[in-house]
Formats: structure tokens, C-alpha cells, sequence
């Protein structure tokens, strides 16, 4: 199976083009599927299964090899030569576009302009909390102090003709003062960031080294943060990618830059030093910011591991199953209180459950020997109950493609889920964890459910009676 054109562009999903690629050759039902019932959606279970299969098989790969890099002895040192792209074209240009007998940018530091763009006219920029776009230099650490050193210098005391460019006449003493400082704090802030970033690449190589992030959630939401993250690993050289499903990633780089205040900036660029995008905003990482190319495995698992407890079923489960599905709304309301937490969660197969959630939505489970088989449970009844419980508003932002050429008409309406396709698109957009209720509501019904599959396990091993069949129609002796 190949999948094509896979790129940067906004909002590119690997299970989009699984799914696509897959669908030609994997029968799918494609009959109404009504609210109540699950009929159409268990008689598709086996294609679905298949093609979450073999999506997990793709990000699956990508994962690995993102382990493999962070397993080596050393960080890598960060290339300094980050600016030569393939085929010996210059396709990153510091403006005015001069080059050296090297190719690389000629830098003028008299210049006022400090901004590469790309040649099709990306500029280097990042989008930072709220929204606000804001340009980076990109250069190396020793150019962009080398810049800094020039503008303190145009500021001396024998620089006495040198000009304010905010204003276009010669600086006054007090506006020089002020500039001053300012660069000195840039100057502080580039040297931090230095810091701040060695720290935070040791970081990032332990965690995903030891195999802490959960791959398949990573690959699955954020594919690009992964490839991101062996693009930081490599520390500037280009990371080649022999998947032909990766194609468009070939050659691609994480480059180094500063925005104004001297913080350290990273830019995720194909091969021609253009810049990947993900809804609309080139793709960039900061100081800290692991979480944005992985998500990690939460310590939290430890506590969900205990929710399916033999012992505790077997002693207790005479009294109903009350007990123990408020435990886990509990622990669900408790522990889940992030997105990044959630997506580990929903793609974490617990103890004593026959999948993950997600595996559960898409029609997969395994047996105890690890091996997947077409589920045929109660999920999809399980999932319009979730939806059920949030409001108008929440629904109709699970909207897929109900309107005019199944496009999204800001309506949820049953042709948001009538079609595997759409049906597809809307568990993947639940899986999200952008709704963070209705992913904690579906992960609580996911372990009642598995409670319940357990106590049945039980009764018909230990109940004689084949018509009893749940712990509260026995009478059991102590």
C-alpha cells in the first residue's frame, strides 16, 4: 500500500491518506447506519479494523525510527551549515539574495533588513501563543551575536552620526540609552536560549530514547511532530526518509533562528528550505516544547491499570457493578485533565481491556496473545450515547460532511456518520481530544464496557446456570 502526497500541508493526516489509499482495495458498507443501532457499523468492523491496522503500521514506522535516533550516544552537535540545500541550488535567500563563494548568504550587518525567505516567498515566522505572527532571523547562534555586537557598536560614542531608525534622525541620548539595553537583553536572552536549548535536546532524546511518548497517538495527531522532532534530533542535516510514503519529507531540516527578544526558534523546511505548514502557520518549536511534536506516556496509566481488578470483580461483583463504574468516573475526572493526557489514554491499551478506546472505535480488539480480530461490540451505541450527553453547540463542531457534496455544514446530523467515511473523519475528530468532555465521557464508558466483558468472562466460567448471566441475577454464597 503506498500513500500519496503526503505534505505539509494544513492539517495532513496519515489516517486520511491510509484510509484513502486502503479504501480501494478493502469492501466497505456503506449503509445508513441509524443512531441506535450498530448493525452497519459492526458488519464494517473487519474493513475498519484493517485500515486502522494499517495506519498503525505507517506511524508505527515512523515512531520507531524517531526511537532509534534518540538511542544514540550522543546529542548531535547543530550543524552550522544549515543553509545549503540539495542540488547546490540556493533556495534560501538573506535579502539583499547575495551569496558567498560558499553559497551561503552574504550577511550584511549594516543592512536593516534581516529577515531569508524562501523562493516562493515564505518568510521565516512563528505564531506564538495568541495568535500573534512574528518574523525569525534565521541565523546561527555566532551570527546572530555577531549582529548584535554590530548594532552596540553603531551606538557608541564615536558613532556620533548614526541614525534612529524609528524616527530617521541622528538617536537621542535618551533613545540610545533605551536601545542599549534593549539588545543587551537580546544578547541575554540569545545566551539563555543556548542554555535553555541544550538542556531541552538532552531532554527530548532521553524521553523519546526510552521509548517514554506514545508513537501511535504521536503519528496519529501529529505525524509532522514527529518527523519534526528526528529533523531536531539530527541537529540541522537533512533526515532522509526511504518510505515513499514519506516523499515529501526527504531532505527535510529543522533550522535554527531568533525572533526579536533573542529567543531561540526552530523551523521544520522541506529540502528547497521551505517552510511545512499546519493550518496555514509555519510549523516551529520553542524552548520546552516536547510536547508539541510527541505525545508523551502518561504516568497516569499506572492508576488505570488498576481499574479492571480480578480480585476486586470476583470478590465484590455480587453487589452490581455500581461500585466500580463509579470509581471509574472518578479516576477519569481526576486524572484526565489535558489534551496530551487524554490522546495517551484513549491509545493505551489498560490492563485487563481487550484494546485501547481507540482500538474500540475503529473495530479492533486483541486477544491475550496480542492478536487483533474484527471487534463486534456495543462502542458505536456507546459513542452517539457520549454525543448525546453534550450540548447542540459541542455537537455541531463535530460536524464531518453533512451538507451540499458532503462537505461540513456546521450541522451534526446522522449523514455526519452514515458513510464509513464520514464515520471515519468523526472518530477521528473525537479521538482528537479537542472536546476533552466527550473523549473523558467515551473513555469511562470504555472501561464499564470492559468491566462488564470481564464479569461476563467470570460468570461463564464459574456460573453453572448458562441462563444467569451477570453477577446480579446469582445469588452467591459466602
Amino acid at each position: 500500500m503506498a500513500i500519496s502526497n503526503l505534505s505539509g500541508s494544513a492539517d495532513a493526516t496519515l489516517v486520511k491518506q491510509v484510509t484513502k489509499a486502503a479504501a480501494a482495495n478493502i469492501p466497505g458498507d456503506q449503509s445508513a447506519i441509524h443512531q441506535r443501532i450498530s448493525g452497519a457499523y459492526a458488519k464494517e468492523a473487519a474493513a475498519r479494523g484493517e485500515l486502522w491496522g494499517k495506519a498503525i503500521e505507517v506511524v508505527g514506522k515512523i515512531g520507531s525510527d524517531l526511537v532509534k535516533k534518540a538511542k544514540q550516544d550522543k546529542v548531535e552537535k547543530w550543524n552550522d551549515d544549515q543553509l545549503k540545500f540539495d542540488e547546490g541550488i540556493t533556495t534560501v535567500d538573506f535579502i539583499p539574495g547575495t551569496e558567498n563563494e560558499d553559497g551561503m548568504p552574504e550577511i550584511d550587518y549594516d543592512s536593516e533588513e534581516t529577515t531569508y525567505t524562501a523562493t516562493d516567498g515564505s518568510t521565516f515566522t512563528t505564531t506564538d501563543i495568541n495568535g500573534n505572527v512574528k518574523p525569525i532571523e534565521v541565523m546561527t547562534t555566532e551570527e546572530k551575536l555577531r549582529d548584535i555586537r554590530k548594532q552596540l557598536t553603531n551606538l557608541s560614542w564615536f558613532k556620533k552620526n548614526s541614525i534612529d531608525p524609528s524616527t530617521g534622525q541622528p538617536w537621542t541620548k535618551e533613545a540610545k540609552k533605551k536601545e542599549k539595553q534593549r539588545l543587551k537583553n537580546v544578547r541575554d536572552n540569545i545566551r539563555q536560549s543556548n542554555i535553555d536549548f541544550g538542556a531541552f535536546q538532552e531532554t527530548m532524546q532521553t524521553q523519546i530514547g526510552q521509548d517514554n511518548i506514545n508513537t501511535i497517538a504521536s503519528g496519529m495527531y501529529n505525524a509532522e511532530g514527529m518527523l519534526f522532532a528526528q529533523a531536531m534530533l539530527a541537529g540541522g542535516d537533512p533526515v532522509v526518509q526511504e518510505d515513499p510514503n514519506l516523499a515529501a519529507y526527504d531532505g527535510a531540516r529543522a533550522i535554527q533562528g531568533y525572533d526579536e527578544k533573542g529567543n531561540m526558534i526552530f523551523t521544520y523546511v522541506d529540502k528547497y528550505g521551505i517552510p511545512f505548514k499546519k493550518g496555514g502557520k509555519n510549523i516551529t518549536i520553542a524552548k520546552g516544547d516536547l510536547d508539541s511534536l510527541v505525545v508523551p506516556k502518561s504516568p497516569k496509566r499506572a492508576v488505570f491499570d488498576t481499574l479492571i481488578d480480578d480480585k476486586a470483580l470476583i470478590k465484590n461483583g455480587k453487589f452490581g457493578t455500581s461500585s466500580f463504574y463509579n470509581h471509574i468516573n472518578k479516576v477519569v475526572k481526576e486524572q484526565v485533565t489535558d489534551k496530551n493526557t487524554f490522546l495517551d489514554l484513549a491509545f493505551y491499551q489498560g490492563d485487563g481491556t481487550s484494546g485501547s478506546l481507540a482500538d474500540s472505535l475503529n473495530g479492533i480488539e486483541y486477544t491475550a496473545e496480542g492478536v487483533a480480530s474484527a471487534s463486534d461490540n456495543p462502542i458505536f451505541n456507546m459513542l452517539m450515547d457520549a454525543i448525546d450527553n453534550i450540548s447542540v453547540e459541542e455537537q455541531n463542531k463535530l460536524d464531518v460532511g453533512g451538507g451540499t457534496d458532503n462537505k461540513p455544514d456546521g450541522q451534526f446530523t446522522k449523514a455526519d456518520y452514515n458513510t464509513q467515511e464520514n464515520l471515519d473523519k468523526l472518530i477521528f475528530k473525537i479521538l482528537s481530544g479537542d472536546n476533552l468532555q466527550l473523549g473523558k465521557n467515551l473513555l469511562e464508558m470504555h472501561y464499564k464496557n470492559a468491566i462488564d466483558t470481564r464479569i461476563d468472562e467470570i460468570n461463564t466460567v464459574n456460573n453453572p446456570n448458562p441462563t444467569i448471566t451477570t453477577f446480579d441475577d446469582m445469588v452467591i454464597e459466602e
